[in-house]
């Protein structure tokens, strides 16, 4: 996965290599294929919509990632992130430390 020196994706190296991939053609025969029949094809140059999210955030074999298996690994590392920052001392629930304006 792509990481900053926190550990979490980086954002604009995120944002970078999805851009980079603007104009590509939709892979719908890998798709169907990766996803109706379990024969995983990856077509080089063309891509879908969670293989190209995937990709972007650096995680392997982009081609076998599902819409759904990509909320799921999201949620967890979102319930992940939470879980540490609820953790640490001196941080509120709003993330902000203690003492700062609420937004």
């Amino acid at each position: 996965v792509l990481r900053d020196v926190d550990g979490w994706a980086c954002p604009e190296r995120v944002w970078n290599r999805a851009a980079a991939r603007i104009g590509a053609e939709y892979d719908l025969a890998g798709i169907a294929l990766t996803f109706a029949l379990p024969i995983r094809r990856e077509t080089p140059g063309k891509w879908f919509c969670s293989e190209l999210c995937a990709d972007a955030l650096g995680l392997p074999r982009p081609h076998t990632i599902a819409p759904g298996d990509l909320f799921d690994w999201a949620a967890r590392m979102n319930a992940a992130f939470l879980a540490g920052r609820d953790q640490r001392p001196g941080i509120r629930e709003d993330g902000r430390p203690p003492g700062a304006a609420s937004a």
